[in-house]
């Protein structure tokens, strides 16, 4: 499985660690990812972003990173062989200074 094989996949993921959010991703070519909030504070948004891959294992591990219109920037780890992601997010300062949620 190369990077191509990644493309138009949608996959669901629900953080439990402290919140209880869950997004809809869909690698939908190799420059382009959208995303969704299913639950959570931010319930309901979608955005089109700007996305950069890498094979870190072929056919299994990805990382996959892209930088929201607010500043935030969104770093995926993807296990495809054993069904798990690890996702790291840098907040904006704005997220803090007047949080939504």
């Amino acid at each position: 499985m190369a990077i191509e094989d990644l493309m138009n996949k949608r996959i669901l993921y629900h953080y439990t660690e402290g919140v209880d959010w869950a997004y809809g991703v869909w690698y939908r070519s190799r420059n382009r990812i959208v995303y969704r909030v299913v639950t959570g504070p931010l319930a309901g948004r979608t955005n089109y972003v700007r996305g950069w891959y890498q094979e870190i294992a072929p056919g299994e591990i990805y990382k996959v990173s892209w930088m929201e219109e607010t500043g935030t920037i969104v770093t995926q780890t993807l296990d495809l062989k054993r069904k798990m992601i690890w996702t790291f997010v840098a907040f904006s300062k704005g997220h803090f200074v007047s949080p939504t949620w």
